[in-house]
């Protein structure tokens, strides 16, 4: 199921659902007007009222579906009811600590896309072991570049993967990437 392309508004989040300390969010008694039938309002209410909210989603995020808005990741929601702020789905949600899982409203902050992915760990799919980094076998050398504002800068070719790697840390140091941009999860 894709992604909600809006949030609910933040009164109907309200209804839904209450915030807990440690960023979980439970269910509420929903109000008979949130369903299509008494039978349906009876049996959600009956069955999921005062219970946890949601299960992990396919990329390690706790995600929920809200109908009639559809999926709609939790720190998204936690993030709206505890700010009291209806959400802008442009901007991104960034859990400070980069642990998907912790959603404490203290550990989550509103920042631009590009900005939420300095803070990236690194991806699954890399084989060098350093975020920019590739080895170039035509070349037998190792390709350090960097990605800002969408578009790709080439910082060089190195014949050691250790001097790829210090090239590439002090270029995220350079443009403002996170510390621990590049780290494994």
């Amino acid at each position: 199921m894709p992604l909600a392309k809006e949030l609910p508004p933040l009164e109907y989040l309200n209804e839904c659902f209450e915030l807990r300390d440690e960023g979980l969010l439970f269910w509420r008694v929903r109000p008979r007007e949130h369903f299509n039938s008494d039978r349906g309002f009876k049996i959600f209410n009956t069955r999921f009222s005062n219970t946890e909210a949601g299960g992990m989603g396919t990329l390690g995020y706790r995600c929920l579906h809200v109908p009639p808005y559809g999926l709609v990741k939790a720190h998204r929601i936690i993030y709206s009811i505890y700010y009291e702020t209806a959400l802008d789905t442009t901007l991104s949600i960034d859990h400070i600590n980069g642990i998907k899982t912790d959603n404490r409203p203290e550990n989550l902050r509103l920042v631009s896309d590009l900005e939420n992915k300095r803070n990236a760990r690194i991806y699954t799919n890399n084989t060098s072991g350093v975020n920019g980094v590739c080895f170039n076998k035509r070349l037998c050398k190792w390709v350090v570049s960097i990605k800002l504002e969408d578009a790709p800068l080439h910082l060089g070719v190195f014949d050691s993967i250790e001097e790829a790697a210090a090239v590439r840390k002090a270029a995220d140091v350079k443009y403002g990437f996170s510390e621990r941009h590049g780290e494994p999860l």
